[in-house]
C-alpha cells in the first residue's frame, strides 16, 4: 500500500527570490524507479545531477559542488564535541570516486569550502591534493570562507571573486535574483516527507526554482534546511545512493 507524503517546506535565507504564497501539494506515490543521475539543461548548458549531491557540466567535465565544509569535525572536537574522524575521509573519498567515474579534472566550489579558521584538516587536504589527479580547484568564498583562504594554498587552486559568469550562467554561494540563471549553494535544501503512519524522512535535494538552481551541501556533515515549493519548481530528491524527481500536485 502507497504512503501518502505531505511536502513540508521552509526557506531558509532565501528571501531573493521574488515568491508568492507557497502552494500546498501532496505526494501522491513515490515514485517506482530511481536512477543514478538526471541530466539537466539550463540555458542550453548540459549539467547531470548525482545522487552524491553533486552536479556535472558535462560540456567541460567540471564537477560542481557547494558547502563541502572541510574542518567542521575537528572544529567541533576542539569545541569538545566527539565527531569522527571519518567524516574527513569520507567527503574526499566520495571526490575521488567522483573525479574517476566521470574523468574530472577541474572542480568548482560554490562557498563554505572550509568551515572555519585553519585546522589540521587543512594540511591534510593540501596534502590529499598534491596526490589528486584534478588539475585545478576554483573556488567561490563562501561566509565561512574569509580566515582559511587568505592562507597560502596549493598551486591547483584559485580563489575567485563573489561570482562567476559562465555561457550565461552565474555561479555563485549565496543566491541574487538576476535576469540570468544562477546556480548557487548555501542553504542546503532538503525536503521532510512524511506519511499517514506518522513516519517522518528528511532527505536532501536539489531545487530548481525558474532557471535557478539550488545545490544540495556536499558536506556529510551539514544539516538541512527545508523548502517550499512553488507551482511550476522541481525538487530532485536523493535517497539510498539514488537521485529521482519529485511528482508535486496541489492538495
Amino acid at each position: 500500500m502507497m504512503l501518502l507524503f505531505s511536502l513540508l517546506i521552509n526557506y531558509r535565507k532565501l528571501s531573493a527570490f521574488n515568491r508568492q504564497k507557497p502552494i500546498s501539494v501532496h505526494l501522491h506515490d513515490m515514485p517506482q524507479t530511481s536512477t543514478n543521475q538526471i541530466s539537466l539543461n539550463i540555458a542550453n548548458e548540459s549539467f547531470l545531477l548525482l545522487p552524491q549531491k553533486a552536479l556535472i557540466r558535462t560540456n567541460d567535465k567540471t564537477l560542481i559542488i557547494a558547502d563541502l565544509h572541510l574542518g567542521k569535525a575537528t572544529h567541533f572536537r576542539k569545541a569538545g564535541i566527539p565527531v569522527p574522524d571519518e567524516v574527513f575521509k569520507t567527503d574526499l573519498n566520495k571526490i575521488d570516486l567522483l573525479v574517476n567515474q566521470h574523468q574530472i579534472e577541474n572542480v568548482w566550489v560554490l562557498g563554505d569550502f572550509f568551515h572555519s579558521n585553519s585546522n589540521s584538516e587543512w594540511a591534510r587536504f593540501q596534502q590529499w591534493l598534491e596526490t589528486s589527479s584534478i588539475k585545478k580547484w576554483t573556488i567561490i568564498p563562501g561566509n565561512h570562507d574569509k580566515s582559511t583562504l587568505s592562507e597560502s594554498i596549493s598551486n591547483k587552486m584559485e580563489i575567485a571573486e563573489s561570482h562567476i559568469i559562465l555561457n550565461g550562467i552565474i555561479y555563485c554561494h549565496e543566491f541574487q535574483e538576476n535576469e540570468m540563471p544562477v546556480i548557487s549553494g548555501h542553504i542546503h535544501p532538503g525536503i521532510s516527507l512524511k506519511g499517514n503512519g506518522k513516519q517522518n524522512l528528511q532527505i536532501p535535494c536539489f531545487f530548481m526554482h525558474g532557471l535557478n538552481l539550488l545545490l544540495p551541501a556536499f558536506g556529510s556533515f551539514t544539516g538541512l534546511a527545508k523548502i517550499e515549493p512553488q507551482k511550476g519548481d522541481r525538487v530532485f530528491g536523493i535517497a539510498n545512493e539514488s537521485i529521482l524527481e519529485i511528482q508535486l500536485t496541489k492538495k
